[in-house]
């Protein structure tokens, strides 16, 4: 699957945001065309492990909602790829 790292980007999810931070891009479209097969919703992104476990994520899948805690949030620690 191809990869690349994104530079100086600004994330805002609600009232939070967070400026110049890198993300790491993936290419869906295969994933996309599949879904598309089946008459089902396009994927536009995911939200990382790393940001879930960071602003302890609370996922309600009976009302699909998803809560994120960002009042301890600083920063998430990246890897080298």
């Amino acid at each position: 699957m191809l990869t690349e790292i994104s530079k100086d980007n600004n994330l805002q999810i609600g009232s939070w945001s967070m400026k110049e931070i890198e993300l790491v891009l993936f290419d869906l479209s295969h994933v996309n065309l599949a879904l598309e097969q089946y008459e089902s919703e396009q994927i536009h992104g995911i939200i990382g492990a790393d940001i879930l476990l960071a602003t302890n994520a609370v996922i309600d899948y009976e009302t699909q909602s998803m809560f994120l805690n960002f009042s301890n949030f600083k920063s998430v620690i990246t890897k080298n790829f």
